[in-house]
């Protein structure tokens, strides 16, 4: 992931979530939600 241009980023990020919470609700896995907890965290550095 780049810095700058944080509008991009911002979508980005945004669609990254809807995404994840897609898997979420497909899987429902504990796994999943781990590599969902850890990408947020990540995403919530970065910002």
């Amino acid at each position: 992931m780049k810095k700058g241009g944080g509008g991009v980023d911002q979508e980005t990020g945004r669609g990254m979530r809807m995404a994840l919470a897609v898997c979420v609700i497909l899987n429902g896995t504990a796994q999943t939600v781990r590599a969902i907890a850890d990408l947020i965290r990540a995403l919530r550095g970065y910002g």
